[in-house]
């Protein structure tokens, strides 16, 4: 008797090409049956398995690929650095906060101007805390 690790690898690992083909015929697939209201039809349940095995399918060609990139990410010079110094680390992080508070602040300040509301204004503004 037959393994079924190799049935079951070439199931969950097809090729680029088929794994294409069959996330577009579930893309496909599911749009047909949300367009036309067939939500609780039993084709729609052979629509829900197909575009569940295929985002599977996705998911198994998504893992090594991200492992794959993150290698090559980590090769990179600048990665490396930052990676093995911690004061620039610290630096980057407090940068970059700053950043995004001073956005959430212009946002604010924006929502308290457009809606005239002294509350939105007062709180970022005036109030440290």
């Amino acid at each position: 008797m037959k393994r079924p690790e190799p049935l079951l690898r070439r199931l969950l690992f097809p090729g680029g090409g088929w794994a294409a083909l069959a996330a577009f015929a579930a893309v496909a697939s599911l749009w047909t049956v949300f367009s036309n209201g067939w939500e609780d039809a039993p084709a729609a349940r052979a629509a829900y398995a197909f575009s569940a095995y295929a985002l599977v399918v996705a998911i198994c060609r998504a893992v090594p690929a991200a492992r794959r990139a993150k290698t090559a990410v980590y090769g990179l010079p600048p990665v490396r650095r930052w990676r093995a110094d911690a004061a620039l680390r610290a630096l980057v992080s407090l940068r970059a906060g700053l950043c995004v508070n001073l956005c959430f602040a212009a946002c604010k300040l924006y929502a308290g101007i457009r809606f005239r509301s002294p509350w939105f204004v007062r709180r970022q503004c005036i109030t440290p805390f």
